[in-house]
């Protein structure tokens, strides 16, 4: 029974997709890619959340399900468990036995030495200190040594005392000008032209022929078969087993610079939706499928309008 890296594995196989590449398109790492289809889970990170993300990464680059893939890993990562839990414990070892050995001793160390009382220096007595003198200035100069920074201030408040002085004298003289009068605001529009008297004549101008509509894309071949060989559909049918790959071939006709979508439906259910350009008057295409739920399918080929321009169907039965 295949387990679910061997079906991831295989979606990536079958659509000739190397794993490097698969890492590069996603920035995820090729170790954890490796981990999911080996079914190494306890080699992820964090969480069973990021590998979660990392399937839906895969579904949307390679374009599966990927709810049907996520059920699959569930499944796994339970079983795994299950033979983990199940497996006997080992036998306890018995610790290992540490000889014991004595550290070195130390050899007693020499009896200190008495120190030799050093002379003592007689110290000089301290001078005393001097004594503050407490002088008047009584000049100018003497003035300026003690206090300069006031000097300084002192100027600097007459200075702006001054420059106030000089404003408020030079707004004074201009609000007392016999001619001074408020600047008129000038009009921006513009006079209209004047019209003659008289009925207006409209000149007669001929109604312009409504534009061409253009041609909506059209699909001359579609079908549903196992692969395309030299851009033809090989092996048409409309019976499938469960697993296998289905192929959607359309030939699009009069659809360069558009888009068409593949919407592949199970029962009714949009289950994947490939979107494609279309790069010449004369297109061939195709979109991939494996399928792994039974029942009736359907595939559609849809345009920008979501017109259904093409429909195939068929039934994917067991193995």
């Amino acid at each position: 029974m295949p387990t679910f890296g061997h079906r991831l594995r295989h979606e990536r196989e079958s659509r000739n997709t190397p794993i490097q590449e698969v890492s590069a398109r996603t920035h995820i790492g090729l170790r954890y890619l490796e981990a999911l289809e080996n079914n190494d889970f306890d080699a992820l990170p964090g969480p069973r959340g990021f590998a979660k993300l990392y399937i839906r990464a895969y579904a949307d680059l390679l374009g599966f399900d990927p709810e049907s893939m996520i059920e699959e890993f569930e499944k796994e990562r339970r079983r795994q468990a299950r033979t983990t839990a199940s497996k006997p414990r080992g036998e306890r070892r018995r610790p290992r036995r540490v000889r014991y050995e004595p550290p070195p001793r130390k050899q007693p160390s020499p009896p200190p030495t008495e120190p030799q009382a050093e002379p003592a220096l007689e110290r000089e007595p301290s001078p005393p200190p001097p004594e503050k003198i407490h002088e008047q200035p009584e000049t100018a100069a003497a003035l300026e040594r003690i206090e300069p920074r006031s000097r300084v201030g002192f100027d600097r408040r007459i200075l702006v005392a001054a420059a106030v002085g000089i404003v408020l004298l030079a707004l004074a003289v201009i609000a007392l000008r016999p001619d001074h009068a408020p600047m008129e605001r000038l009009s921006t529009s513009t006079p209209e032209p004047s019209r003659p008297a008289g009925p207006v004549v409209e000149p007669s101008v001929d109604a312009a022929p409504p534009a061409a509509v253009a041609a909506g894309m059209r699909i001359t071949e579609s079908g549903v078969g196992t692969r395309v060989v030299d851009l033809q559909l090989v092996g048409e049918t409309d019976r499938f087993s469960a697993g296998a790959t289905a192929v959607f071939f359309t030939r699009v006709v009069d659809g360069r610079g558009r888009s068409l979508r593949h919407v592949w439906l199970h029962e009714g259910r949009v289950i994947q939706t490939r979107t494609m350009g279309v790069r010449s008057p004369d297109w061939r295409t195709y979109s991939t499928k494996t399928l792994w739920k039974q029942g009736r399918w359907s595939v559609e080929a849809r345009d920008t309008d979501d017109r259904v321009i093409a429909r195939a169907e068929f039934i994917c039965t067991k193995p």
